[in-house]
């Protein structure tokens, strides 16, 4: 920057200076020259005197007398009179010849003046100074004396004035590099300062102060570019935070984002979109959506937005058969008029598909868990109506049936009330410290007569150290209560049903042993790295009944799910038994598992924490 300053400085200084100097140079020659004509002049006037006193008369020649002159006077010399007549003692044959009337100085001399000229002499081959006097008789001029002088007769000490003005040129051209260099590094600190002023007010950090020193226009653009700065500075943080704001916001939504340009390739995505389609985490800014996701019905989706620039929706499923189901919507991006930009939002609405496939089959089932009782009722109505009731023996049977079905749809109703009080009350149940065994002990007390009129031993144990736990009594003995019944239930005579309750301590290095699948999406174990320990009261209810196929126990806890229909309505059961067990451990946040072998028994087992909070 200093050498860009520099050297234009310097240039326009000594552009100046020549210029100063030459124009000096050319007065100063100018003046020289009429000094020396001035001093030409006064050399040969007495010559041009004495020539006058001794001027032939008329007719003489006077050439004789102006060779005498010449050689006194050392140069060449020449008479004209007034008609033109000339006599000569010039040594150049052209100067000799020439038309002597017609010279400026010598028209002048003929009309009485002296004159000098300074131009071009042939013989001398350079200019030469050419003077002329008038010659009077009796106040008369009877012509004019003529002479060509070369200037090195009066040339005195030039060189010493042109060494002079060169002197003072090669001073003043140093004098000036000097200023301009100092000139130069002042405007460069000056120019540098608005430079970080304008870097510092664009940048992260606050802009640097311009002080006003010169009150010019350099400390005038130093403050304007300050305040352009400043607003510049607040207008990028401004931007910076909004932009890292829709960031933060798009990166942490739960539905996938994704921005694509006019040619489909990617330009802005989110962790949730990868996690939708199973990406790794990896940069796919710039990446064609086709390649990265290889989709049809997306890509077709995308294609038929592209084509009608319209918001276009659609239900596209992943893997065969569907496990994930999501909806995409594709929306033009209206930044401005020329832009072709494309909003993609995807929505997972697998849980509402499986919602919707519930109330779906909710709504069946239960219509269907409904007719049926009411069905077999409605036909030993209208039998009897018809005459039955007159035939006591067949009465008293249709009766009999009646009351087992209505019996079978009140326990329906009331297991649907309360599946739906469970699930709509979780946030109200009343969790109180109690103990394990005065828990176990009523439940199996309840159904003792049970037991003893199927002819099946039950029996319950509480092992030594089992802690006092958070629940709701009512809700956990409703577990109980289902549970035993069904143990009993399907348990033929002769066998045996146990409740036991022991405590389960689970930390760091025990958790892979501990099976138990979190519910509802709620975790039993805490998720850090460090050192933790969790404790449980952990649950069984064991039976050597007639045990489950292996691929019914995942379905078990389905509404109205049965392993066998018609067994299941004969000892009336309406399905919804271990849903109510499931949702009810959910609100304690433990979890169940069910083991069965058929011919071999069944055991559920469930655990709850002893706090609700995990660690």
């Amino acid at each position: 920057m200093i050498r860009g300053f520099g050297w234009k400085i310097f240039g326009a200084f000594a552009v100046l200076i020549v210029s100063l100097a030459a124009a000096l140079s050319a007065v100063h020659s100018m003046d020289r020259q009429n000094q020396r004509a001035a001093e030409v002049q006064n050399i040969f006037r007495p010559l041009a005197v004495s020539f006058q006193a001794e001027l032939p008369p008329a007719g003489d020649d006077p050439l004789p007398r102006l060779r005498k002159l010449g050689l006194m006077a050392g140069a060449d010399a020449a008479f004209v009179r007034p008609g033109g007549e000339a006599a000569a003692t010039y040594r150049s044959e052209g100067e000799a010849q020439q038309d002597f009337a017609a010279l400026p100085e010598i028209a002048a001399a003929l009309r009485g003046e002296e004159a000098v000229e300074f131009r071009f002499s042939n013989f001398l081959k350079k200019d030469a100074y050419f003077i002329a006097y008038p010659v009077r008789v009796d106040k008369t001029v009877a012509g004019a004396l003529h002479f060509v002088v070369d200037p090195a007769r009066v040339a005195g000490a030039d060189g010493g004035s042109a060494a002079k003005v060169a002197a003072f040129t090669a001073l003043a051209l140093a004098a000036a590099g000097l200023l301009s260099y100092f000139m130069a590094r002042s405007l460069r600190r000056r120019v540098r300062t608005i430079s970080d002023y304008l870097e510092g007010g664009a940048g992260d950090a606050a802009p640097i102060h311009v002080s006003r020193v010169f009150g010019d226009d350099f400390d005038r653009v130093g403050a304007k570019a300050g305040a352009v700065a400043g607003q510049a500075a607040e207008t990028l943080a401004m931007l910076r935070e909004e932009r890292e704001r829709v960031r933060a916001i798009i990166e942490y939504m739960e539905d996938g984002v994704l921005l694509l340009d006019a040619d489909g390739k990617i330009l802005l995505h989110n962790a949730a979109f990868l996690a939708l389609f199973g990406l790794t985490e990896r940069e796919l800014d710039g990446t064609p959506i086709a390649e990265t996701v290889r989709n049809p019905a997306l890509l077709d989706l995308l294609a038929l937005h592209r084509s009608t620039r319209k918001t276009v929706k659609r239900e596209i499923a992943l893997g065969v058969p569907p496990t994930r189901h999501l909806l995409a919507s594709a929306a033009p991006l209206k930044r401005d008029a020329g832009s072709a930009r494309t909003l993609l939002m995807i929505y997972d609405v697998t849980q509402q598909k499986k919602l919707e496939e519930m109330r779906v089959d909710f709504v069946a089932n239960a219509s269907h868990e409904l007719r049926t009782p009411l069905t077999a009722i409605s036909g030993y109505v209208e039998t009897m109506a018809d005459g039955a009731v007159d035939e006591p023996e067949t009465a008293r049977h249709m009766l009999g049936i009646i009351q087992r079905q209505t019996g079978r749809l009140g326990r329906l109703i009331d297991d649907l009330l309360a599946l739906s009080n469970i699930e709509l009350e979780k946030g109200k149940f009343e969790f109180l410290p109690m103990q394990a065994e005065p828990l176990i002990k009523s439940a199996a007390q309840m159904f003792a007569q049970a037991a003893a009129n199927q002819g099946v031993t039950l029996d319950w144990t509480v092992e030594d150290g089992t802690a006092p736990f958070e629940a709701d009594k009512d809700r956990l003995m409703q577990v109980f209560v289902n549970l035993l019944d069904n143990a009993i239930k399907y348990t033929p005579a002769g066998g045996k049903v146990t409740a036991r309750c022991r405590m389960l301590t689970v930390d760091r290095h025990t958790a892979a042993a501990f099976d138990y699948p979190p519910l509802d999406g709620n975790p039993l174990l805490p998720e850090t790295e460090g050192e933790w320990s969790r404790r449980f009261v952990e649950w069984f209810v064991t039976d050597t009944g007639e045990g489950i196929p292996a691929h019914a126990i995942p379905r078990l806890m389905e509404r109205f799910y049965r392993v066998d229909h018609d067994r299941s309505r004969e000892r009336g059961g309406t399905g919804l038994g271990l849903s109510i067990v499931k949702h009810i451990i959910i609100a304690h946040r433990g979890g169940i598992k069910i083991e069965s072998e058929p011919g071999k028994g069944t055991t559920v087992r469930f655990v709850i924490p002893l706090s609700r909070k995990i660690p």
